[in-house]
């Protein structure tokens, strides 16, 4: 289930449906059906390039597709303002990705394991 603190704060930006989010384990299934796996650590980056060696091209950190450096931290146990400074830098990233989008600037190769 969801933290409270992150339910808190989609609550309070208008996403009504974060109630019923369950988290997933990762399966090759999802893994090879997807064409951009984003994690917010490079430890989970790497556990992932290891795992599924022929999707590493695929697997990167938000920071890293947006060229930005290091981890975002996970607010998970923190109070709700470490969530909130969070939220704020993965908004901040998808912005720079959406943009990229936008502009067909990013170089995904689309290997299937």
């Amino acid at each position: 289930m969801i933290s409270v603190n992150a339910l808190q704060l989609l609550l309070e930006r208008g996403i009504l449906d974060a109630q019923q989010h369950i988290s997933q384990q990762i399966t090759p299934q999802l893994v090879s059906s997807s064409w951009l796996i984003l994690t917010m650590e490079e430890r989970q980056r790497d556990l992932l390039r290891t795992t599924y060696p022929n999707s590493e091209s695929r697997i990167k950190t938000l920071n890293e597709i947006v060229g930005e450096k290091g981890d975002i931290e996970d607010p998970f146990g923190r109070n709700l303002e470490s969530y909130r400074k969070t939220c704020e830098i993965i908004e901040n990233r998808l912005q720079l990705l959406t943009e990229y989008l936008k502009n067909n600037e990013l170089n995904i190769q689309k290997k299937i394991i």
